[in-house]
């Protein structure tokens, strides 16, 4: 069994790649937490705490889904 695997998109493209620079990124890791509108709802710079992020992608996913159902 693999531990810790990656279930969203990602990429990487170093810290002077054009992705890095349009981005602002300054440290590793950095996430972006983007909502189904895409707006960035939260940047997250080093280690998340877990629990914490799963709550905040849970809500968002919930958000998302009553958008769609009321559409």
């Amino acid at each position: 069994m693999i531990d810790n695997l990656i279930t969203w998109r990602s990429f990487a493209d170093g810290s002077q790649g054009p992705i890095a620079r349009q981005w602002k990124v300054n440290s590793f890791p950095t996430l972006y937490l983007i909502d189904h509108n895409g707006v960035i709802r939260r940047k997250i710079q080093g280690m998340p705490n877990s629990s914490a992020l799963d709550k905040e992608i849970d809500a968002l996913v919930a958000e998302a889904e009553l958008a769609k159902s009321s559409s």
